[in-house]
């Protein structure tokens, strides 16, 4: 059994280079994963940008609104619960927006949403 032992090596050391590779290949595992998910987020974006705002799903809609900025995350609930799809996000008017479901009171944030939507 001594003849497959490496002469430099005590069994305990060679068991910790397994565990050592194993670690080794899970780090791996993850930091690939992190990239397709980091990587993945980008072509949503794009996506967005090749896709006319009128065919927009909800979902798209929220994405468009995370993408907006942190003051936008705080709506993004109120166009949840409404549906909002592109075709609906292209009709609402400032006024629409001030009032309720949507409640935006903050004014430039209404004429950020209105502008955006149109140069996307």
């Amino acid at each position: 059994t001594t003849l497959f032992r490496s002469p430099n090596r005590s069994p305990n050391q060679q068991g910790g280079g397994f565990f050592s590779g194993v670690l080794t290949a899970l780090t791996a595992v993850a930091v690939v994963l992190l990239v397709y998910h980091w990587s993945s987020r980008e072509s949503e974006h794009d996506l967005l940008v090749h896709k006319p705002v009128a065919k927009w799903t909800p979902e798209e809609v929220m994405l468009w609104l995370e993408q907006l900025g942190p003051w936008a995350a705080s709506y993004k609930e109120r166009f949840l619960i409404e549906r909002v799809n592109g075709r609906l996000l292209l009709t609402l008017t400032e006024e629409d927006l001030l009032k309720i479901p949507y409640s935006i009171e903050n004014s430039s944030h209404r004429k950020a949403i209105k502008t955006d939507r149109k140069s996307t």
